[in-house]
């Protein structure tokens, strides 16, 4: 089968750090005319945020983002799942989406045994092609 990107999922928890990976991830995507689709994924107990509050770090993120065609709260998913992992899978399955887009902090070594990596997981076990954006 060819590769297409007709529509991507891009994934993250919209803290600031991720501005240089979503401006990356979205000029990539504005050049090929792809469709993206923005996804917060709402776990049980991990840091639990109320809607308004994730709400209100998302509009900060998205108006930090300096975009003139940026993205509003409007299109943003929040999907709830037990990690984040499967509610990128899910949710990228359920959209039908061609690529799945996550920022990375790229970390490797000791550093990286002990944080561990969302964007490692996904990459690994994903049937779709996966995009890492770093930090």
């Amino acid at each position: 089968t060819e590769f297409k990107m007709e529509k991507a999922v891009f994934a993250c928890d919209f803290k600031e750090e991720n501005l240089s990976a979503y401006r990356k991830a979205m000029k990539i995507f504005n050049t090929f005319g792809t469709e993206v689709k923005l996804l917060y994924v709402n776990l049980p107990a991990e840091q639990f945020r109320s809607t308004r509050e994730t709400e209100d770090r998302i509009v900060d993120f998205l108006s930090k983002s300096g975009l003139d065609d940026a993205h509003t709260i409007n299109n943003v998913t929040f999907y709830s799942d037990y990690t984040v992992e499967d509610g990128i899978f899910s949710y990228s399955n359920k959209v039908n989406a061609d690529v799945i887009a996550i920022p990375t902090h790229g970390r490797q070594g000791l550093a990286h045994f002990f944080s561990g990596s969302i964007g490692e997981d996904v990459a690994n076990h994903s049937d779709l092609p996966v995009i890492t954006f770093k930090i």
